[in-house]
């Protein structure tokens, strides 16, 4: 996929136009375009984020998903960048950049635990070791006692399992971060 600010220009294609803030509150529209991006006929599909200026891990694991879908659909995907400067840091930040090889000519910014972020990841099967990290950045954060921290990696493989389950699926993204004094996660499969 590469980075471009230009429309979709293809006779058949399809852009989808991404709102101002991404989240859950907004999650029957990205569902909705989501939907268009799986069932349309179109050959080249263009991501339109002009308009972004937040997103939350949810929403970035919709757009990752809907693309990931376009992809392996063999739709040529086209992506416009968010105006605003604070977003576009953002995409980088969290690894959305990294994950699809978009350049745009700054650096993506290295992990760090301690942060208390998760980059986007595309994950297989129960994976413990993400659950182990979920718990220790909030153990870091919330300095909560060992048996605590045991409750919290149970749940949060509970929560991976889950989705594993109920999706009927292997594969799943995830990407969380602390902000703001709160910790968001979000790990979501993608039906195939």
């Amino acid at each position: 996929m590469a980075t471009t600010d230009t429309a979709c220009t293809g006779e058949n294609s399809l852009t989808l136009s991404y709102p101002k803030r991404q989240s859950i509150a907004f999650s029957n529209y990205l569902f909705d375009l989501y939907r268009q991006a799986k069932t349309t006929t179109a050959d080249e599909i263009c991501f339109d984020l002009t308009r972004t200026e937040s997103i939350t891990p949810f929403g970035i694991i919709m757009l990752t998903a809907t693309i990931a879908e376009c992809q392996n659909r063999g739709k040529k995907c086209k992506y416009r960048r968010p105006v605003k400067k604070s977003a576009q840091r953002f995409f980088r930040e969290v690894g959305f950049n990294n994950y699809f090889q978009l350049l745009d000519g700054a650096h993506t910014e290295p992990h760090n635990i301690r942060t208390g972020n998760i980059q986007l990841s595309r994950l297989t099967g129960l994976n413990t070791e993400i659950a182990d990290t979920i718990t220790e950045i909030l153990a870091h954060h919330l300095r909560i006692s060992e048996d605590l921290k045991g409750s919290l990696r149970l749940s949060i493989s509970e929560a991976i399992t889950n989705v594993i389950d109920h999706s009927g699926v292997n594969d799943y993204y995830i990407c969380c971060w602390n902000c703001h004094q709160r910790f968001d996660s979000t790990p979501v499969s993608q039906r195939q």
